[in-house]
């Protein structure tokens, strides 16, 4: 039998891992939760995502508009 305290922490654990899932989707209030979270509990340690610098974007969508097209990606298997 489960005592009071183990539903605690496992309703605890399940609301944490789901506040950290929503962290890594990019939302930024579950990270600022899940950091308070982490500061009132010593035991709780979550990987936190690092940001991204917005000219990642930029360059990646400037890289890929560059780029010949790959012709031979769309053609069809060869005649045996």
């Amino acid at each position: 039998m489960c005592n009071i305290y183990s539903m605690v922490m496992m309703i605890c654990y399940k609301l944490c891992t789901q506040v950290a899932r929503r962290c890594w989707s990019g939302n930024k209030l579950a990270g600022e939760s899940i950091r308070v979270a982490m500061s009132t509990d010593d035991a709780l340690r979550v990987t936190l995502p690092h940001d991204v610098n917005s000219d990642v974007d930029s360059i990646i969508d400037a890289t890929l508009s560059a780029a010949e097209p790959h012709s031979h990606l769309h053609d069809t298997a060869p005649d045996v």
